[in-house]
């Protein structure tokens, strides 16, 4: 019986694997079309991964965060600019199907759905759908219905991940592989951006593509922000004395060293503030002051290191604007943010459209997170918006308080670090909506709630075992 189980479930999966290649297949005739030669190489690298992955959900959200800071983007439609989608983005599908196949047939063990969490996400894609559809009566253009339903599907994708994740992830292993594979996928873009960065530095300028390294970002400002936030939690692993369960020492340090050069080569000032800021307080939070002195020196020696554009980029923050009141050059974002809110007034309940604002309406993106939602889904948005700060900031504090495991306690930690970074730098720039940020920071928070769900799991058999009876019990804040 069990040897026909293993048959059955063997055919299965060359099923699904069979269909995916005819997927990948059609996407590589396509690419052939356009006459894009770099993608053949990306197609027989995608085979090899899919003969890695096969029908197993893990192994596939690991795939989609190697994916993620390497994946070249493909020209789709232009509306008023170009719309693309990134090798990522199909990465990640694959990964949703695989799950959701393995849960239809029944190799997903039972678990909740972190409701805690996914509800307030829920109401925002909710809401940022309803905007959607009303982006058609608004302009009376269907390709901006499309636009933003396009988008927004893209954005659940990622979001999906953290599920995938939550359902299937069952060892401590396979979390901290999750951290390990993180941070290796980002060193490697990091590293290219480095190069690019040594390579074409007369070139380099605060609006220029230097290297799409990240799919989504236009330059390289939103990339070095992601990578400050995983040094952020690195860090904070350091802190800890829990670095030693992801690798050892010097390793660690290697790759914390390789990512934060990275920073410095992608001449994002919010980056730069946002990291350097961070570091030193919570050098000074844990008793280490010393480190603070260290990384402010350390940093100083890299930023002179790294020649005339790094010094040009600080010089330009505090040259005078005669158009504006603000002491420091924040890239004209004080004009941007007067301009959106006069075109928000125009629907402030209902916005015009996920993803519609900034690439339709304002030319430009309007270089703050809770403006962009105020114009895309308005009054809605905004407050499904806010119920997902306060729940998730709950849920990352409720874990940091009863995780026992030093690990994930670390884990949790890091976790709402990121969080609160994330909510500062969202005044410069949208990061909430871009996928590779709610992946990341959503598989920063998995690591301590899939452990805590695993423990209470595990104390909920050994109650069963004992009492004969299931006993309910508390797994998230109410």
């Amino acid at each position: 019986m069990k040897l026909q189980n293993a048959s059955h479930q063997h055919q299965q999966q060359e099923i699904i694997v069979a269909f995916v290649c005819m997927v990948l297949g059609v996407l590589g005739i396509l690419l052939f079309i356009q006459e894009r030669l770099i993608y053949y190489l990306i197609g027989f690298l995608s085979f090899a991964a899919i003969a890695w992955c096969q029908f197993q959900p893990r192994r596939w959200v690991y795939l989609a965060f190697i994916s993620m800071p390497l994946s070249p983007s493909v020209p789709l439609y232009r509306i008023k600019y170009m719309v693309t989608a990134e090798l990522s983005d199909f990465v990640a599908m694959a990964a949703i199907m695989v799950f959701f196949l393995n849960f239809v047939l029944g190799n997903v063990k039972r678990r909740g759905w972190d409701s805690y969490v996914m509800i307030p996400l829920f109401l925002f894609f909710l809401s940022e759908l309803v905007s959607s559809f009303t982006a058609f009566y608004v302009h009376y253009d269907k390709f901006l219905v499309a636009n933003a339903l396009g988008h927004l599907v893209k954005w659940s994708l990622y979001v999906m991940l953290y599920v995938t994740i939550y359902k299937t992830f069952n060892e401590k292993s396979e979390l901290v592989n999750l951290i390990r594979v993180i941070g290796f996928a980002f060193l490697a873009g990091g590293a290219v951006v480095v190069y690019n960065y040594a390579t074409h530095q007369h070139f380099v300028g605060p609006s220029q593509a230097l290297y799409r390294a990240a799919g989504w970002f236009e330059g390289v400002n939103s990339f070095g922000v992601v990578l400050s936030l995983i040094i952020i939690f690195l860090y904070n692993l350091y802190l800890s004395g829990q670095y030693a369960a992801v690798l050892p020492r010097y390793l660690f340090l290697g790759l914390w060293v390789g990512i934060l050069l990275a920073v410095i080569a992608t001449l994002s000032r919010t980056a730069w503030a946002a990291l350097g800021g961070t570091l030193v307080i919570l050098s000074f939070i844990r008793g280490r002051r010393y480190m603070a002195v260290l990384f402010i020196m350390g940093s100083l020696i890299v930023f002179l290191l790294f020649g005339k554009p790094v010094e040009k980029r600080v010089e330009s923050t505090f040259e005078d604007q005669s158009w504006s009141t603000l002491p420091v050059d924040i890239g004209g974002r004080e004009r941007i943010w007067r301009t959106s809110m006069q075109h928000i007034a125009e629907y402030p309940l209902t916005g015009v459209g996920y993803s519609n604002f900034g690439q339709y309406v304002l030319g430009t993106t309007p270089h703050n997170q809770y403006i962009a939602i105020l114009g895309e889904s308005g009054m809605l948005g905004i407050l499904a918006f806010a119920f997902f700060i306060y729940r998730f900031s709950r849920a990352n504090l409720y874990l940091y308080r009863r995780q026992k495991d030093p690990f994930f306690k670390a884990c949790a930690s890091g976790s709402m670090n990121v969080w609160i970074v994330m909510l500062f730098v969202s005044g410069t720039g949208e990061y909430f909506i871009v996928g590779v940020f709610v992946a990341l920071m959503m598989a920063f928070y998995a690591c301590p709630r899939v452990a805590y769900q695993m423990e209470m799991e595990k104390n909920q058999r050994e109650m069963d075992a004992k009492f004969k009876a299931p006993l309910s019990y508390k797994l998230m804040p109410r």
